[in-house]
């Protein structure tokens, strides 16, 4: 049977332990790396999950550093659109996304750039959404079972096949909203939501809705002008690390 804590505990989540042993850590992400094995079946350094978009984000990482090593502006592409060229920025991958994977394609084959990134992606929605559930949720089994589903179930999951930033914009999410509610020190949620936020936003910039949408939600669970001010702080973060975006 299931146990959930008490409602008490919602309102003061417990402290995570970082007290646990390895050998339990090295139990809980097995399943995960179980379902990883099986669900890529092929080489990383020379093979991609899939075509369409894919080829899209790849194109995107390969014309990022190839601007980067010759010196040019890699936000306009004079070959597409010809004459007239085209900006690289309204791609879906913001121009950050874009840089992150193109400095890592100067080093990486193109295909193993982007299978780090799907799977960066994978592994922080997995432990994002662990560290949620370790607040409300006491039974491990069942905090393994909801982590699992939600980073390879569903919509998430397809989000590897060429959507890889709405894929990290649904990693970000659980440690965001695991953040507003755990026991940390005030100036820690504030810098730290801000980052996080801001992020959101570098992989998406749905960011900017859904980061804000968390916050609206959380503040409406128990509104207080601490509580406001403190966003306003976070969004002054958000919007100085966001705006090169």
């Amino acid at each position: 049977m299931v146990r959930f804590v008490n409602m008490s505990t919602l309102i003061a989540p417990k402290p995570l332990n970082l007290k646990r042993s390895w050998s339990i850590a090295l139990v809980e992400w097995m399943p995960f790396a179980a379902i990883l094995l099986w669900s890529i079946r092929f080489n990383p350094l020379t093979h991609v999950p899939a075509y369409g978009d894919v080829l899209e984000v790849m194109w995107g990482q390969d014309w990022y550093a190839e601007a980067l090593r010759h010196g040019r502006n890699p936000l306009f592409y004079s070959q597409v659109f010809y004459p007239i060229g085209w900006h690289t920025a309204i791609l879906a991958h913001t121009p950050l996304f874009l840089l992150a994977m193109g400095l890592l394609r100067l080093l990486l084959p193109a295909a193993l750039v982007y299978n780090l990134f799907a799977l960066g992606a994978t592994l922080i929605a997995y432990q994002g959404m662990k560290r949620l559930l370790e607040l409300y949720v006491q039974e491990r089994w069942m905090i393994i079972l909801v982590a699992l589903l939600f980073a390879f179930w569903g919509m998430r999951w397809p989000r590897i096949l060429g959507h890889l930033h709405t894929a990290w914009l649904s990693a970000l999410l659980p440690w965001q909203v695991w953040l507003l509610q755990s026991n940390q020190p005030r100036q820690r949620i504030i810098l730290w939501s801000g980052i996080i936020w801001a992020l959101e936003i570098v992989a998406s910039l749905y960011g900017l809705w859904f980061g804000a949408l968390v916050l609206v939600l959380d503040w409406l669970s128990q509104p207080t002008r601490a509580k406001l001010k403190a966003f306003l702080l976070i969004g002054c973060i958000t919007a100085v690390l966001s705006a090169p975006t």
